[in-house]
């Protein structure tokens, strides 16, 4: 009985304890976030100084910009993709050399490895950007929403998300097959 009760009262202040460093990190990151501070992968077009403080890279945002007005000049996402490839420019994974990526594959569960070089511009990057609205100036973060350096306008980010729903459902490019009901 002893030993039972004493395995009992040690593990219940264990998990106290882990419950208590859990709200404590979880506040110490929101606290982050309201201070402007990032971390990990950021989105395209940002980077950190010193502090950690979020803040707008200027090369990069003439790329984002670029991207959104592509879009609304009627390219899709593997045409801004493919010419972003061409031009040779980098993605956020190409700045991290020497760096190996695992990226697993939802189907398989297999996990490959890719070398940071070796990343280039794909459709569903470009719409993810599209489509990420710290480029307005909104971060959310565990509900909340707060405020982030901001690279596109509002009118422009609304034209850009008018023209995705436009276009959902809708390919543009040219089949390789003739099936026997196509377009009925």
């Amino acid at each position: 009985p002893n030993t039972l009760l004493h395995t009992s009262i040690l593990s219940s202040l264990n998990a106290y304890q882990a419950g208590i460093q859990g709200v404590k990190t979880k506040r110490v990151l929101k606290d982050n976030v309201k201070q402007g501070k990032a971390w990990g992968i950021l989105p395209y077009g940002y980077c950190t100084d010193e502090e950690m403080k979020l803040m707008v890279d200027e090369e990069e945002a003439l790329i984002v910009e670029r991207i959104f007005k592509e879009y609304l000049a009627g390219k899709g996402g593997r045409a801004i993709s493919s010419s972003l490839n061409e031009e040779k420019i980098p993605t956020r994974y190409n700045k991290y050399k020497d760096t190996e990526i695992r990226l697993k594959n939802k189907y398989t569960k297999k996990v490959s490895v890719k070398k940071s070089e070796d990343v280039y511009w794909v459709e569903r990057t470009v719409m993810s950007i599209l489509q990420n609205r710290w480029y307005i100036g909104e971060r959310k973060y565990s509900g909340d929403t707060y405020p982030v350096p901001r690279i596109i306008s509002d009118l422009l980010f609304n034209k850009v998300q008018d023209e995705i729903k436009k276009r959902k459902g809708k390919h543009s490019g040219i089949s390789k097959y003739n099936y026997l009901l196509k377009g009925l």
